[in-house]
């Protein structure tokens, strides 16, 4: 399979060979099918949606530009789950535990308690390439389930994912994560999408998530500490003298 050359799958024949135990932790991926329609079935059904919004909101100016990094958002967390699923297992399969657990809780906080915005700037101001993309993303993204911010949610979990793997341990890799996940932390507020209570609202999820996944404990297994790489994808592994010196 060219599609899986220099991947964990590299000795895949058919998809078949998914349900084998050393690929089969690349079930977790189908996650999204359940978790994407949810979303928006919650959306549609579900009423009297309480409006978040705090006076710290109207000191937090609407920036139009940052409407590229609020779509951005999408590639950057899919595109590290996808990489990790290819590439570094063990760190995939704590990522997507720390997702399950998180965005569970959060449709059943959608589901328990509805939430939405009402600080959206009407007309947009800015250019009309941005003002565009801004009025493009209002008509497709209601800002209902807001809280909390699922997009800073996605955003600091593939943060952890970046810091737990050694692929991902370059100084400058890191810098790019980082900086990365703050813009897209920025960016919801700045183009009125979420309140700042809505990211307030996901500290203590992430700091949940952290230490039921991530967080390393004397003589405790992680999620996918005992995962076994497939016989001949031995050179996948990168050695603490590789980390270094790569």
């Amino acid at each position: 399979m060219k599609l899986f050359k220099n991947t964990v799958f590299r000795d895949m024949r058919s998809l078949k060979d998914i349900t084998k135990p050393e690929y089969r932790y690349a079930l977790l991926f189908l996650f999204w099918a359940l978790d994407f329609p949810m979303f928006f079935i919650i959306e549609v059904f579900i009423d009297n949606a309480t409006v978040i919004r705090c006076a710290l909101d109207d000191q937090i100016p609407f920036i139009g530009e940052f409407i590229l990094v609020y779509i951005y958002w999408l590639p950057f967390y899919m595109g590290t789950i996808i990489y990790m699923m290819l590439y570094d297992p063990p760190v995939f399969i704590r990522g997507m535990c720390t997702f399950i657990f998180i965005f569970t809780i959060t449709k059943l906080i959608f589901i328990f308690f509805p939430s939405t915005i009402d600080m959206r700037p009407d007309p947009v101001p800015g250019s009309p390439v941005i003002a565009g993309l801004v009025r493009f993303i209002y008509a497709h993204d209601s800002g209902e389930n807001c809280f909390p911010s699922e997009h800073v949610l996605a955003a600091v979990i593939v943060l952890f994912m970046a810091f737990d793997s050694k692929r991902t341990s370059k100084p400058w890799v890191r810098i790019y994560f980082t900086v990365s996940t703050l813009l897209i932390t920025l960016s919801v507020m700045f183009v009125k999408q979420h309140s700042i209570l809505d990211v307030i609202a996901a500290v203590p999820l992430l700091a949940a998530g952290w230490l039921l996944f991530f967080l390393k404990r004397p003589g405790k297994l992680r999620p996918g500490d005992n995962y076994v790489l497939p016989r001949g994808a031995e050179d996948m592994v990168i050695t603490k003298a590789e980390d270094t010196n790569g």
